[in-house]
């Protein structure tokens, strides 16, 4: 299997990142009443970091904020990072996505107004 050699510095500057946070404490959110609170994408969304990392959000993703680090609620699913498949978490402040929350030199912000909308998803409903 190849491969690219973006896709390796990517993977490589995320496992780093990773890495360098082993003090970050990830705990499950019951579920409240009415279900959890999250972000669903309304069309094909790349969102850069510094430069080096292109998150990528295809239409209908869904970001649930069913866990927190070191208290503060994240939004979690699946997307993908330099083309390679990957579980992350965010913050978002409004339609403000925040990547790398709390890292003074990587911390980025990225408005996503009217590429995405607030929902609540609710689990335990039959279906």
């Amino acid at each position: 299997m190849a491969i690219k050699f973006g896709n390796a510095v990517g993977v490589m500057a995320l496992t780093v990142a990773l890495s360098a946070c082993t003090t970050l404490k990830m705990q499950p959110i019951p579920m409240p009443d009415g279900g959890y609170d999250a972000i669903q994408f309304l069309q094909f969304t790349s969102v850069p970091d510094h430069g080096i990392n292109v998150y990528s959000f295809i239409a209908g993703t869904v970001l649930i904020q069913d866990r927190e680090v070191n208290g503060v609620p994240m939004y979690c699913g699946r997307h993908s990072i330099n083309s390679t498949a990957i579980e992350s978490c965010f913050v978002f402040e409004k339609d403000t996505m925040v990547i790398g929350y709390g890292s003074l030199l990587k911390e980025v912000r990225r408005d996503l107004t009217g590429k995405i909308e607030h929902i609540r998803v609710n689990l335990s409903e039959k279906r």
